[in-house]
């Protein structure tokens, strides 16, 4: 799916930058090595800069560690197994996934309330929230706010995501869950995204509804069963 595709450009792009930043700065340590060797050498600069090119690597290279873990994590989810899950941790891996497309111009805010283990599968709902998220960010033109908030209501658990887009018209939103409709532009989207979703949903039992007010924004609102 386009949104897969989009979380892979993401990815590779999260990982190339601190790479990159890695790379610089263990050369420029191996020139610090060579300069040790000249008595005119500033030794204390050198050590205090080194220090502080070790840090930036070492947090780097753990940045790298943790997408990586991401990405292998919704790898192996996706594979039609039911399971315990723990729906906040699935939201935080698929934030972390995400950060490139939303790091300049969105900004999250969560609300994750204490939730029980889910059965489910949780490679689709990965893919639910993946969809949802990526349809909120590229909904807001310019700088904008997603809030995420998760809560548990008796034997269900609520999973909301909001944005502060331009909204949708209600004629569009009885349509929303309909395969191929989009209202994007020819050649970005082909509308099964949220069929998807809703289809994914639907299979576990569950409900996805959204609210939304042209001019203010839209609030996708998913609930699932806790038990099997």
């Amino acid at each position: 799916m386009a949104s897969v595709g989009i979380l892979a450009a993401g990815a590779a792009h999260e990982i190339n930058n601190p790479i990159a930043y890695a790379l610089s700065n263990v050369q420029v340590l191996g020139d610090y090595v060579e300069a040790l060797d000249d008595p005119d050498t500033d030794v204390e600069f050198v050590r205090k800069d080194a220090k502080e090119l070790i840090d930036e690597t070492l947090d780097g290279l753990l940045r790298v560690k943790d997408i990586v873990r991401d990405v292998q994590g919704f790898a192996r989810r996706s594979n039609d197994e039911t399971n315990d899950a723990d729906i906040n941790g699935i939201i935080q891996s698929t934030l972390n996934m995400l950060e490139n497309q939303l790091k300049y111009h969105r900004e999250v805010e969560l609300d994750l309330g204490e939730l029980p283990a889910v059965s489910c599968d949780a490679g689709k709902i990965s893919q639910v929230f993946l969809n949802i998220i990526l349809n909120a960010s590229q909904s807001i033109e310019d700088k904008g706010k997603i809030a995420i908030h998760s809560q548990r209501l008796g034997d269900f658990i609520l999973v909301q995501i909001a944005d502060n887009g331009p909204g949708i018209s209600q004629a569009n939103i009885d349509k929303l869950f309909t395969p191929f409709f989009t209202t994007k532009d020819v050649g970005e989207g082909k509308g099964l995204g949220l069929y998807v979703c809703y289809s994914i949903i639907k299979e576990h039992h569950g409900d996805i509804q959204v609210k939304s007010c042209p001019g203010r924004g839209s609030t996708f609102s998913i609930t699932l069963p806790i038990g099997s």
